[in-house]
């Protein structure tokens, strides 16, 4: 986030995200943009840091983001999208099987708790369709217990909600982690 001379007015926007209210700033300085969001939510208040949008000729990666929670699944499609990847969007275990099984992702997120199953479960039903994509939690479920389960699964990373410091560093180094060895 830009910090130092506070943004006029023109340079600020509201935009309601399902039960979540983005504030989105952005700043130009010397012709470099940056953006941010600041959300609300029956959690509390986080703060985001975004960096532009992969423009069209750049090949976006693909991220399977697996919550039955409406509101989860909206706010992650539109940081996803404004991380400048191609957000995946399933509210279930069915809808993130067929996801998964239809190849071509880059990275799945996966909630704890789903209506239909659990995380822990979808993982591994995962990780044996398609051993090479990488696997992250993204949960309220924050106990020890929790974390070690869904990493003896076989995700690499668990982050507990609201961490929207550690959200989009985490994801960048999964999909670099995971990408061929273009970047050695």
């Amino acid at each position: 986030m830009v910090v130092g001379k506070p943004l006029e007015e023109s340079q600020r926007s509201s935009r309601p995200i399902g039960g979540f209210k983005a504030h989105f700033l952005w700043h130009t300085n010397n012709s470099r943009f940056e953006i941010g969001m600041r959300t609300q939510s029956r959690f509390g208040f986080g703060r985001v840091e975004m960096t532009p949008k992969a423009t069209k000729s750049e090949a976006r990666k693909r991220i399977l983001c697996v919550d039955d929670d409406f509101d989860t699944r909206e706010m992650m499609s539109v940081l996803l999208e404004e991380y400048g990847y191609e957000p995946v969007i399933a509210g279930s275990v069915t809808e993130a099987i067929a996801s998964a099984s239809s190849g071509g992702i880059s990275l799945c997120i996966l909630d704890h708790f789903l209506s239909q199953g659990n995380g822990v479960e979808l993982c591994r039903q995962i990780r044996a369709l398609a051993p090479e994509t990488a696997i992250m939690f993204y949960s309220g479920a924050g106990y020890t217990t929790d974390i070690q389960a869904a990493l003896d699964a076989g995700a690499q990373a668990y982050l507990v909600k609201p961490d929207f410091k550690h959200l989009k560093p985490t994801i960048d180094r999964l999909i670099y982690e995971a990408a061929p060895a273009k970047h050695s």
